[in-house]
This record gives C-alpha cells, structure tokens and sequence, in this order.
C-alpha cells in the first residue's frame, strides 16, 4: 500500500493521504480501491461516478487533475479505511476514503465509550453511506425472540459527517426492530458540533431513560404482550391496513397470507410467533416482512409505519408527544450546525 499507515480502527488498517497523493494513486491503480472506496474518493473529490466511469483512463486523469483544488479547499488531508484480501492478489484495497476531522479516525467504542462493557454492540458498517451502527442491548443477556427497548446510535466513520440517534424497540435476532424517529424525532448532530463527550454523555442519558421499567419503550411491550388478539382478528386488521395509503402493500399482503396459514394451524417460515395470540405476535409478523423488503430505506420506512400502528393500537397516541417534547428537550442542547450529509452512492 503506497499510503501512510497511521493506526487500525474496526478490525482493519487506517492510512492518510493528502490530495495529491489521493487522486495520483487513484488514477493510476484503482484496482487498489473496492467499489466503495472508489465512490467515496470521486465523492471527496467532486466528480459525478456514473460519468467518470464512462470515460476513457486519460480523461479520468484530466478530471482527477482538475479537481484537485476544489477538494483542496474542502480537505486538505483524508483517511482511508483498508480491507485485506479483495483484490484479486489477495492485496490489501482501500474500502472507504472520508476527509480528516479534528477527531481523528477513532470508531465510537474508542471516541465515545459505546463499548460491549457498557452495553453496545455493533450493528452493522454501511461503506456506501460511511456509517457505522451501534445498538444498546442492556447486560446482552436476552432473549433473540423477544423485543426489547434500546437505543440506536449511527455515527460517520472517520466522524466526518452526521451523527444520528434514535431509540425504539429492537430484536436480537437482527438488531433492528421498528424505528421511532417519525414520533420522537431523531437527534442529528453535524460534524462541526460534534463533541465526544457531549454525544457520550447523551446517548448514555438516552440508554439509561429507554431502558428503564417505567418507560414508553417498556409500557408499549407490555400492553402489546397484554391485548389479545385472535387470528380473525389479525386478517381483519390486514383488510384495513390495505385501505392506509403510505403503507407498503408488499409488507401486508405477506402478512396476510401469513395470518391464512395461522388459521389452518400453519407456521409460516421464518422467526415468526408460534401462534397469533396477542397484538405483540400481530406486530412481530408484520416488523418481519418489513425487515425483509429490498433497500434500508424502505426497511426503515415500514418499520416506523409498524410502529405507528402498535402504538395506535394500543392507545399510546397521546404519550408520545409527551416523548416527542422531552426529546426536543434534549436535542436544544447541542449546539446548531449545518447538516452535513454523507450522500448514499448509487450510480457505481
């Protein structure tokens, strides 16, 4: 690897590069760069991917060439994330490449303390968005077919765009669960205000108060666990939803013709409920085909819909605008910044 090592984050090697040597290497070796690190160099140095990619390898470098001093003014230095054995030598290639931030390139278990010890686990690493997820799971003794209040921090790798945090209900199983932005309102905080310490201190405020006993998170499992529900009662459920028109068809009709083979003492394949008794087996089903649409976006899209029903369903409606201001509440406290997004590439 040409590039400056300078340390190992995620299970992987770290190097930097300015500009110059960036855009050189590039031009020059870009089997030396995964799909991902290459989208996310053209990102950093501003050139549209889907019409790089057509052009002939001497135009390529005239772009590289002339962009150089537009991503200059922007960053002068960079990090890159290394991946071992994808190249077809075996060679190490570079997976992501984000611009440096006065953080440094420490994941959130070094930066911000979200470590197994203290309850998070990591989630899942998007390299087309630049993101890494974490998720609170409490003591981590639980149950993988049980629900359980948790919260979800997204952070930048590298730090060098939005961090994100929402709480809701996940499931082991995937750690994912149904979301709660659409009602409580995410907590987005851009790079330049963010502060390791500020977002620790939150995000461990925020475990704390999702987690406890009395909370909306555990009230809103109980009372799902505790309304009863009979299988007639789920297919009529689905032939109302049918009428909701932001909710995604494909997840109803699947658990439409779930609740069928319910009926004919049937259990569909999957990690579904043994039988459809309470509203908690009603939402479970449902939480799983909305997890198993294409895209994270419309993953995240259903599940929140999910969400909004249970919590509909079984009269919390009112509760969660009083959630709602309390995390608005908390949001005011950190100071205000331009969003900076790290834009999903979609065109390589």
């Amino acid at each position: 690897m040409k590039f400056n090592r300078v340390g190992t984050e995620f299970g992987r090697n770290v190097y930097e590069s300015d500009v110059d040597q960036l855009a050189e290497v590039f031009a020059e070796n870009p089997e030396s760069f995964s799909k991902s690190g290459a989208a996310s160099v053209l990102r950093a140095m501003g050139i549209p991917g889907s019409f790089y990619l057509k052009q002939d390898r001497d135009l390529k470098t005239r772009m590289l060439d002339a962009q150089k001093m537009d991503a200059k003014a922007k960053a002068r230095h960079f990090y890159l994330l290394g991946d071992n054995g994808k190249a077809k030598d075996g060679s190490e290639v570079i997976d992501f490449v984000a611009k440096q931030s006065p953080h440094g390139f420490e994941g959130p278990a070094t930066l911000v303390g979200m470590t197994p010890e203290r309850g998070w686990a990591p989630r899942r690493m998007d390299l087309n968005r630049g993101t890494i997820g974490y998720v609170s799971m409490g003591d981590g003794n639980r149950d993988m077919k049980k629900y359980y209040p948790s919260v979800m921090v997204t952070m930048p790798i590298f730090n060098s765009g939005v961090t994100t945090i929402e709480e809701s209900i996940f499931k082991l199983m995937c750690t994912n669960g149904a979301r709660a932005r659409a009602f409580t309102g995410e907590i987005a905080i851009g790079a330049t205000a963010f502060d390791p310490i500020t977002v620790g201190s939150l995000v461990e405020s925020m475990k704390t108060l999702t987690e406890s006993s009395t909370s909306i998170w555990s009230v809103l499992l109980d009372r799902l666990n505790e309304k009863a529900v009979s299988v007639e009662t789920a297919k009529k459920m689905i032939e109302a939803m049918l009428e909701h028109p932001t909710f995604p068809k494909t997840v109803i009709l699947n658990a439409g013709k779930a609740f069928e083979k319910y009926a004919h003492w049937e259990v569909p394949e999957g990690p579904m409920p043994p039988a459809i008794n309470t509203m908690m087996d009603v939402f479970d089903v449902l939480t799983y085909y909305a997890h198993e649409l294409p895209g994270e976006g419309s993953v995240i899209g259903a599940e929140r819909g999910v969400l909004g029903y249970a919590v509909e369903a079984v009269g919390l409606g009112t509760d969660w605008k009083e959630l709602r201001n309390i995390r608005r509440q908390m949001k005011s406290k950190i100071p205000t910044t331009v969003k900076e997004e790290v834009a999903p590439v979609g065109d390589l």
